[in-house]
């Protein structure tokens, strides 16, 4: 029989990193996830227009995010995942053109609060271990739950193709290929016990602030609600 420390350090050692994270963030997940502005998108009962802000308060977090993507991609943990193909920057900026120039019943969003929080904790002198839990957020999850957005918008509100850039990863090729090497590289980078803390707290923090990015949008769009 095994004691108690062994039995310990044997679970430890078969956890890998991935399931690490979703463990101690299911809860800040599923609460980005479930929140009801996301829920009442997905489901139908918004607006084009409510679409378009959505993408325009992740916009400024994508532009910085990758701009400090391309200064340090040479660092690790980063420089396992830099990947200019996964760049959605400029994709966002082509489906906001786009609705902007064919929706009529829209108005002029104000920087949300929560944006700008989100943006401080990319400052220039974030960790390398940050700054990968950044890149893991936004780019796995557009690559998982994105890709169930950009189906549901486009059938509810008749988003069309070219103002859904956002989520289109053909120049990735297969999208559940490149998600599974994606873990299989953040179980196999050596990362420190200072990395993995600070890793999982940006992780934990960043489900945190992309929940209430939902709720300020809620908030801003609670009165457009289509009643079927």
């Amino acid at each position: 029989m095994l004691r108690n420390s062994e039995k310990m350090n044997k679970v430890r050692f078969m956890t890998t990193f991935h399931a690490q994270i979703k463990d101690r963030t299911d809860l800040a997940h599923r609460a980005a996830e479930e929140a009801p502005f996301i829920a009442s998108l997905m489901g139908g009962s918004l607006t084009p227009a409510a679409y378009l802000d959505y993408l325009k308060a992740l916009a400024p977090i994508y532009l910085r995010m990758e701009e400090l993507f391309q200064r340090h991609a040479s660092l690790p943990p980063l420089s396992y995942f830099d990947h200019r193909a996964l760049d959605r920057s400029a994709h966002i900026e082509a489906d906001i053109n786009y609705l902007e120039k064919h929706l009529t019943d829209r108005h002029q969003l104000r920087p949300l609060l929560s944006t700008e929080r989100y943006l401080g904790l990319l400052s220039d002198n974030i960790s390398p271990a940050r700054l990968s839990a950044h890149h893991y957020i936004r780019y796995l999850g557009d690559l998982s739950g994105g890709q169930a957005i950009a189906r549901l918008v486009s059938r509810h509100y008749l988003i069309p193709k070219d103002a859904l850039n956002f989520y289109n990863f053909e120049a990735i090729g297969d999208v559940v290929f490149y998600k599974k090497r994606y873990r299989d590289f953040l179980n196999l980078i050596p990362f420190t016990e200072i990395e993995i803390k600070e890793f999982l707290d940006e992780v934990q923090t960043l489900y945190s602030l992309s929940r209430d990015i939902f709720l300020e949008l809620g908030q801003l769009h609670n009165s457009e609600v289509i009643v079927s």
